[in-house]
């Protein structure tokens, strides 16, 4: 009898016989035995005949890492739908695909290779998902919204393109880290992401996003990372941002935000972070800085900000950099100073500060200090107790050291 007028179940049982890795030949034979090859309740059927130490070793390790076991390479070759039928079984129980790409010095080729999407699918119940540092696809995977144990998204550094969907990640409701950084994505962030209440962190830098920044995000109470810098985004920072209470890392730079800093910044009472630096915002340094009690890097340069140098910025005790230059500041550096004890990397450079250093400056132990191009009196003092690197690095630049009866040139 001729195969084509065998019964599907009979073709089914003949072929059930054979070898996972072996089956897929035969769908080349002519177009019937190809349909019932494959039919996805045979590739059911076949895969549970043919789960092997490996398939169990991966239920087992529950994790996948950096390169596809044999038994599923065999299986890529399969069309898509059977390819996921397949993977509902070989891949039951895994939790965790970490597949990241690196060069490789030695070959021309990347370690690894690409992460075949046609599987995500098959594993329902993936909870951490890190496909970082390659080419994969060239916009967000369609499967990930299917996904809905899901914790964990890194889709870093993988030449994605393309808008992010208003509703990829809407029904993830368990996820907790939004990494989509890097790639080559455009237009807005979509304000739907400030439904998702469990994220803990949003990493949508390095792309071409423009826009406003939704003022939904003020939703995410639970946010302790926050990072839109590297953008081309628009507007001022919304009000709302500045209530998340567990934010600790809050990064806006290299965007194109204007505006004054709202005052209501002090509200990010868990801040460690604060990157504003290459926007164009206006207007005085709030000094409610200072309230922020946890804050140990606050970068406001290459901005137009004016006015003075707040006081009581100089209250902190936990301010480890400070970087207020390629801004139009005026006025004189507070003796005042000398209270940010911890304060170890310090740049004015590029402002329209006036006067001279003050002596307490000297106290400080800082690492890095660049007062360069404003129109101080370039005198330091020889009660001045500074570090080598820091005293060198302003002589070069023609500073002079005063003493009790003349100025030495250096």
């Amino acid at each position: 009898m001729s195969l084509e007028r065998l019964p599907t179940e009979l073709v089914h049982e003949i072929f059930g016989l054979q070898d996972i890795h072996s089956v897929h030949k035969y769908r080349r034979i002519n177009k019937r035995l190809n349909a019932c090859l494959s039919d996805r309740d045979f590739v059911i059927v076949l895969a549970q005949k043919s789960v092997n130490s490996v398939a169990l070793h991966l239920q087992a390790k529950r994790t996948i890492s950096h390169s596809i076991p044999q038994v599923l390479k065999n299986i890529l070759r399969w069309p898509d739908a059977q390819q996921t039928a397949a993977a509902s079984i070989f891949l039951r129980g895994v939790v965790s695909v970490n597949w990241q790409i690196t060069p490789n010095p030695t070959k021309e080729v990347t370690t690894g290779g690409e992460f075949p999407l046609s599987l995500l699918a098959g594993i329902p119940d993936l909870v951490d998902l890190t496909l970082y540092g390659g080419p994969v696809s060239s916009h967000i995977p369609t499967a990930i919204s299917g996904l809905r144990k899901l914790k964990k998204l890194n889709l870093g550094f993988l030449g994605i393109s393309g808008e992010i969907p208003a509703d990829a990640f809407v029904q993830l409701r368990y996820l907790q880290v939004l990494k989509l950084h890097s790639n080559k994505l455009f237009g807005f962030v979509p304000a739907a992401i400030g439904s998702i209440f469990t994220l803990t962190t949003l990493n949508l830098a390095s792309n071409n996003l423009d826009g406003n920044i939704p003022t939904e995000l003020g939703n995410l109470v639970a946010l302790e990372v926050l990072q839109l810098d590297e953008n081309n985004l628009t507007g001022v920072i919304p009000v709302s941002i500045l209530g998340l209470r567990n934010l600790k890392d809050f990064r806006l730079s290299s965007n194109n935000l204007e505006g004054s800093i709202p005052t209501e910044i002090e509200g990010l009472e868990s801040a460690e972070k604060i990157f504003l630096q290459y926007n164009k915002f206006t207007g005085e340094i709030p000094g409610v800085f200072s309230k922020l009690k946890k804050l140990n890097t606050l970068l406001l340069q290459n901005n137009s900000l004016t006015g003075e140098i707040p006081d009581v910025i100089y209250d902190s005790k936990t301010l480890n950099q400070l970087f207020l230059n390629n801004n139009k500041l005026t006025g004189r550096i507070s003796e005042k100073v000398s209270n940010c004890i911890n304060l170890k990397q310090f740049d004015v450079a590029c402002n329209k500060l006036t006067g001279k250093l003050p002596v307490q400056l000297g106290k400080l132990k800082l690492e890095y200090f660049n007062v360069n191009r404003n129109d101080m009196e370039e005198i330091l003092d020889m009660e001045m107790n500074w570090e080598s690197e820091v005293y060198q690095s302003l002589t070069a630049l023609g500073w002079t050291v005063a003493t009790e009866k003349k100025v030495l040139k250096e």
